[in-house]
């Protein structure tokens, strides 16, 4: 009954341009639905298609009036952008301008905003900005979790360049959080999703120059290797990552071959630097003697292309991480074969696998603190599960947690960091760092929403 009156309510007051979905047998409805996962996909009463700031205001206004639950969902990678029917999608997709000051370095974009568009509107004004790896990826949410990316070590995550944000409130009250706000603005970078709804940012950007190259291009190294190789990847790996005077970012992985279907250990280098810098970082790697090498240079704006089939929407996926600050090559032979022997028991695993990743060069010295936890992070295990057949399930979470257990074995349990974009299950500790960083992040929680209107995390 809530949810008809909502809907009753919200029709007559967004704009011509927004939309309001509610009979979910159309394609229109179903394309909405879409997302970069099925994995405990539901399906709402409603989709609101937003198209301006006013219909986000509206929407959780009356939302909140009827006291009918909503999520908001920006590219739809989120694992929690999803509701039943006991609530609405709030879509973002459509609300999605950027805006560049080029006097300020600076660029203001609006919630639905993904990573492909900003970064190309960056490029275009000799720009750039650290985002994560993924062209269809939300701008905003990833950048209120944290923002991992290639670019850390030079200009820190994406939280660290917030500037500013405009947020609606756990009660509707749309305001612009920054430096006069600056425990909310602390919040907000690396933690923001738990406070309102976020319809904008503006990021501090950067010259095109800080790639390092004088046509705003990086040098791009692929390498397929046989799985066998696995140990010495990963023992070469833990001393690239002691790598002080370059600055690149790297992937290892256990996955399969995009061709033969079967599984292979690809690395994958980004390197912000010339081609000759780039071949002698590589050289170690080389020289373990890969299968297949594909160099190249790539254009800022193309630089997540080479995700974009692990980006495709649908299939049953999901994404864990977890970093410590040190790297134990040891178990990474075992690791490897865990998948190997996954990809036989289910035929229907399409893709993804399990690494570690690293970035390397110098870290910028972050001058504000922030809820973000993990600049210290000197290597992410990650475990990407995809499959098709959703019977699957439980055999790939098994192997997923064994590959993970291997992999952090020989870790205390407080070395472990979590890295809240993927994780709502891992201590609060693991995810936001000390006991009091948690609990300053807690009275925030209970100061802005103490409901917990956007979740009950932190409460």
């Amino acid at each position: 009954m809530a949810v008809s009156h909502f809907l009753t309510a919200i029709k007559a007051e967004l704009t011509k341009e927004a939309k309001l979905l509610s009979d979910s047998s159309t394609e229109e409805f179903k394309v909405a639905l879409e997302r970069w996962s099925d994995r405990d996909l539901k399906t709402p009463s409603a989709i609101v298609l937003v198209a301006t700031e006013e219909d986000i205001v509206k929407t959780v206004k009356l939302a909140l009036k009827y006291n009918v639950p909503f999520v908001p969902k920006s590219g739809g990678h989120s694992a929690w952008s999803t509701i039943g029917l006991e609530g609405v999608i709030i879509d973002l997709s459509n609300f999605n301008s950027v805006t560049i000051d080029t006097a300020a370095e600076a660029v203001t974009i609006q919630s639905g905003v993904v990573n492909k568009q900003l970064i190309g509107t960056l490029y275009e004004n000799d720009l750039c900005l650290p985002l994560g790896g993924g062209n269809t990826i939300g701008s905003v949410p990833q950048a209120l979790g944290g923002g991992l990316c290639a670019l850390s070590k030079i200009c820190g995550n994406t939280s660290d360049n917030i500037l500013s944000a405009r947020l609606i409130t756990s009660t509707g009250e749309l305001i612009t959080v920054d430096e006069h706000t600056p425990d909310l603005l602390w919040a907000l970078k690396g933690a923001g999703q738990y406070y309102g709804l976020v319809t904008s940012l503006t990021l501090q950007a950067y010259p095109i120059s800080t790639l390092r190259s004088p046509d705003g291009t990086l040098w791009t190294g692929t390498f397929i290797f046989s799985v066998e190789k696995m140990t010495e990847i990963a023992s070469l790996a833990s001393t690239l990552m002691d790598e002080q005077t370059h600055n690149s970012a790297n992937i290892a992985v256990v996955t399969l071959n995009p061709e033969s279907g079967t599984p292979c250990l690809l690395i994958m280098c980004l390197f912000f630097g010339s081609t000759a810098e780039a071949e002698e970082y590589t050289a170690p790697i080389k020289a373990l003697g890969p299968l297949i090498v594909m160099e190249n240079r790539t254009k800022y704006s193309d630089i997540n292309d080479g995700m974009d089939a692990f980006c495709a929407k649908g299939g049953f996926k999901q994404f864990k991480l977890a970093g410590a600050m040190r790297f134990d090559p040891e178990p990474w032979g075992e690791i490897a074969n865990i998948f190997v022997e996954l990809k036989e028991k289910c035929p229907d695993v399409v893709s993804g696998g399990f690494g570690f990743e690293w970035v390397t060069g110098r870290q910028k010295v972050i001058e504000l603190d922030s809820a973000w936890a993990h600049t210290e992070v000197k290597s992410w295990v990650e475990s990407l599960s995809w499959y098709t057949n959703e019977e699957s399930g439980p055999a790939v979470d098994e192997s997923t947690e064994r590959a993970l257990t291997a992999a952090t074995r020989s870790f205390k349990k407080e070395e472990i960091h979590t890295y809240q974009n993927f994780s709502r299950d891992s201590s609060l500790e693991s995810r936001f760092g000390s006991q009091e960083r948690v609990e300053k992040l807690q009275a925030l929680k209970k100061k802005w929403d103490p409901n917990g209107i956007f979740t009950k995390v932190l409460l």
